[in-house]
């Protein structure tokens, strides 16, 4: 029985006695270590313990070692450890360097590793624009991050001193996120780590204390999530009422007041919620308001003054 959450990948040893699998050490932890149990209920032992990020065992045919997956030389590894009755009989080899982002396909027969190799690369970048002409003026620039090529969702802090961007530190999406709080002026990086398994798209709050995000907790309740930035807490601000189901929570933003939130409840319209009271307010209803030829927006933003919404979408012909 997991404790908090999935693993990302498991295997059944050759002669059926143990499976090993990847899971955090603790529920907040960003990284993964390798446990193995014995098929017949016994205890689980950890046979990878490190602070890096360990990931997708995988038994040898023969049944006398894994392969697995480890950041713990500063880029992504192929690594394989013996064992012998479920216990290591030595030290973590090093097989290849620089796998990528992989999802593993499994081990033949005749001990041929496979695997689909993910190239796809996001980052953050900052450019300098002339507000009268709408030109950039010169090369944007990638903020600067430990890890390249997996930042998204960035967001300006209120005073535009910092960004808070998602980083994805795991190979897959997925329970292995973080936010990052990157001052552009001082260059000091700070990650939180949230108790949530996904989470995308933060909103400073704002007094600049709180970010607002869309994510999953580790019940796979799909909602709108507070993050506070000094403790890293996370309370729910908005969840499905019982029987809508996990896709009913769209877009969400800040009221200008900071009070209240906006978001998008996909079987209405857009909603505002105090954030003290509880108490909503449907304020642009999409079964009875009507923009000309404009689907279901895919994104909307709250005047400073909170009177407008700005919303964008697709219309019946696109």
């Amino acid at each position: 029985t997991m404790r908090w959450l999935a693993p990302q990948y498991m295997s059944l040893s050759p002669d059926s006695r143990f499976v090993v699998y990847d899971l955090p050490d603790r529920p907040n932890a960003a990284s993964r270590d390798i446990f193995i149990v014995p098929t017949d209920g016994g205890s689980e032992g950890a046979l990878v313990t490190h602070p890096a990020n360990d990931v997708f065992p995988a038994w040898t045919p023969d049944g006398d070692a894994i392969f697995f997956g480890s950041d713990r030389s500063g880029s992504m590894d192929l690594w394989k450890l013996p064992l012998l009755n479920g216990l290591p009989v030595g030290p973590p080899e090093l097989l290849k360097q620089e796998i990528g982002r992989i999802l593993p396909l499994g081990v033949t027969a005749q001990g041929d590793y496979y695997y689909q190799l993910q190239v796809r690369a996001v980052d953050v970048y900052v450019a300098d624009v002339d507000l009268a002409s709408g030109r950039v003026l010169g090369d944007p620039r990638p903020v600067p991050s430990r890890f390249v090529g997996q930042n998204i969702s960035p967001e300006w802090s209120p005073d535009g001193s910092s960004v808070a961007y998602v980083s994805i530190r795991g190979l897959n999406d997925r329970n292995s996120r973080l936010l990052t709080i990157a001052n552009l002026a001082t260059g000091e990086q700070r990650d939180i780590v949230p108790e949530l398994s996904f989470f995308i798209r933060p909103r400073w709050s704002p007094d600049g204390t709180r970010l607002l995000v869309r994510g999953l907790d580790f019940r796979d309740n799909w909602g709108v999530y507070l993050v506070e930035l000094t403790t890293g807490r996370v309370s729910p601000a908005v969840l499905p009422s019982p029987g809508e189901g996990d896709g009913v929570i769209g877009g969400c933003e800040w009221a200008p007041d900071g009070r209240a939130i906006w978001y998008e409840r996909l079987n209405r319209g857009i909603v505002s919620r105090d954030l003290t009271t509880g108490k909503e307010s449907l304020r642009f209803d999409y079964r009875e308001d009507s923009i000309t030829g404009l689907h279901r927006p895919d994104g909307f933003k709250v005047s400073p003054d909170g009177r407008w919404l700005a919303l964008s979408g697709s219309t019946a012909d696109r």
